[in-house]
């Protein structure tokens, strides 16, 4: 495309007035999404079309394109005043009006269209769209009966018929004239891929598969319908087919991550456990908020019998889709299955082997498990002896919590119930809540390190007073974790962390201070309470 531009700029140089030259650059600059080229590119063209009414109305279809209504119209009534027996420009001005949605004004050019060549059956299905859109319903379904009885194979009649049986709640009538469309059209994408949605969302899954296995048939390095394919044929019992088109999906090069998560889960329903790790642990590497994955990863890792690893990813998973039912049925039996492997080395370490692209390592899992068979506390006081720089995640019923830590140090730490850090320094005036719009525009929803490193490095808060805040409510994080009664976590490694608050380290903090600081507090409550209880007593 680029060289046929560079060739096209060097013939116009040498016949500037030849309109067809700037119109082919318009259509190149148009397929390169170069709008304002494009649209000079017609212009220069109009200028030098004197007298020439074909290219007028090509002028007009490309200005539509580009939705600039007006030109087009323009454009297109000069051909048809030059020529009024074309009932091509008149076609293509009525569909210009309609588009322009002067609905009115577009039906009456159609049926002159229609009237100038009344044995041309697509105008007819063009004029019955148009007063179907102005609301002239049983005009524009007479009219298609007509075009249907006279010339059933026009695919557009049927593709319209289609659309109004849909506007009626009638699928089954609407897969009817969709096949119809097809017999005729099979190599049309577009057409193909709605067929088979409406097929899927009716039940028939082999029926689908079958219509998507002539439309890969025309287009075998499309990715999309090589996809939509692998999903019928599964859905359709053909597990074997479908792993065969989503492997051969994966060798081209514009995949997504829809394919490698699609075959891992194939790979996994078919027993293929070791096959699958690779694709879903990419996918989880990729995409680490994409909660579909972690559970396919969680439940392969758990059936080749590493329940460490399928916690650590479940626990991920659930905090990702805390309404997924799956999720946490799974993550509470990949815990369970943990409680009762052998113990050895590290709590809650089941490690035997590395698998493939983007495992955990060993020392990211020495923490997955349910909570109650390890106090927080004493996790706690793990990471912080052990020099442990990574992420406690924690799922419960009540709740989802995060707790960051730096070599055995607390930066951060948050509930799904808790105040954001955001919120948190504007209540105490460290944050306007301008700035805050302006530090969120330009890093986005990040970390809450994040928001905190920005809001020192604006030298607006000193780090003694950021230091404040991150302590209550690191406390009150893991005082609300300590009172929950259920839940599962997992403890993921990450050394970036480390470089989190490299330049402020006095904001980081001991764990110990925070948890002796916590159970004085929590102490000093449970005092008032049975003194409150003792003044309530009467002798």
């Amino acid at each position: 495309m680029a060289n046929r531009l560079i060739q096209l700029n060097r013939e116009v140089q040498q016949d500037p007035q030849n309109p067809r030259l700037w119109l082919e650059i318009a259509a190149v600059r148009m397929g390169k999404g170069e709008r304002d080229e494009a649209i000079k590119a017609l212009e220069s063209a109009k200028r030098c079309a004197d007298g020439q009414p074909k290219v007028w109305a090509d002028l007009g279809s490309k200005f539509a394109e580009v939705k600039l209504f007006a030109q087009a119209r323009e454009m297109l009534a000069r051909a048809c005043a030059h020529e009024p027996a074309s009932a091509d420009f008149a076609h293509r001005l009525g569909r210009v009006l309609v588009a322009d949605e002067r609905l009115s004004e577009g039906a009456a050019v159609l049926a002159a269209a229609v009237w100038i060549a009344p044995d041309e059956p697509l105008y007819r299905v063009e004029l019955a769209r148009a007063l179907l859109e102005a609301r002239k319903r049983e005009e524009a379904e007479n009219l298609l009966r007509l075009v249907l009885q006279r010339s059933p194979e026009t695919a557009d009649a049927w593709l319209l018929q289609a659309e109004i049986e849909l506007s009626r709640h009638d699928p089954a009538s609407a897969v009817a004239a969709l096949e119809r469309a097809f017999a005729q059209r099979s190599r049309e994408k577009a057409l193909g891929m709605r067929l088979a949605e409406l097929l899927r969302s009716s039940g028939d899954h082999a029926r689908a598969a079958e219509v998507l296995r002539v439309l890969a048939g025309a287009h075998p390095e499309d990715v999309e319908v090589l996809l939509a394919l692998g999903q019928a044929q599964d859905a359709a019992g053909e597990r074997v087919g479908a792993i065969r088109t989503l492997e051969s999906a994966l060798e081209l090069p514009d995949i997504g991550l829809e394919g490698f998560l699609h075959l891992g889960a194939l790979y996994k329903a078919a027993g293929r456990l070791d096959e699958a790790l690779e694709p879903l642990q990419f996918v989880v590497e990729q995409d680490p908020e994409n909660a579909e994955a972690h559970y396919h990863l969680g439940e392969a890792l758990l059936a080749l019998g590493e329940p460490g690893q399928a916690v650590s990813v479940l626990v991920k998973g659930a905090m990702l889709s805390k309404d997924d039912r799956r999720l946490r049925n799974l993550l509470q039996a990949a815990a369970a299955a943990q409680s009762s492997a052998p113990a050895g080395g590290d709590p809650g370490a089941s490690i035997d082997r590395q698998v493939g692209l983007g495992a955990p390592r060993p020392s990211d899992l020495a923490f997955t498990g349910d909570l109650a068979q390890f106090g927080l506390v004493d996790l706690l006081e793990f990471l912080r002896l052990n020099r442990r720089t990574g992420v406690l995640q924690i799922v419960s019923t009540q709740g989802m919590g995060e707790l960051y830590m730096s070599e055995g140090r607390m930066i951060g730490a948050n509930t799904s119930n808790s105040e954001r850090m955001g919120e948190l320094l504007i209540k105490a005036g460290m944050l306007t809540t301008a700035v805050f719009d302006e530090i969120i525009a330009e890093q986005g929803e990040g970390a809450p390190m994040a928001l905190v490193r920005a809001v020192l490095d604006r030298g607006d808060v000193k780090a003694a007073e950021m230091r404040a805040i991150l302590f209550q409510q690191a406390q009150d994080a893991i005082g609300e974790v300590m009172g929950w009664e259920d839940g599962y976590f997992a403890f993921q490694g990450d050394e970036m962390l480390k470089r989190a608050f490299a330049d402020y380290p006095e904001v980081e903090l001991d764990t110990s201070s925070i948890i002796m600081e916590l159970l004085r507090r929590m102490d000093e409550e449970n005092a008032g309470h049975e003194i409150g209880d003792l003044d309530d007593f009467e002798l």
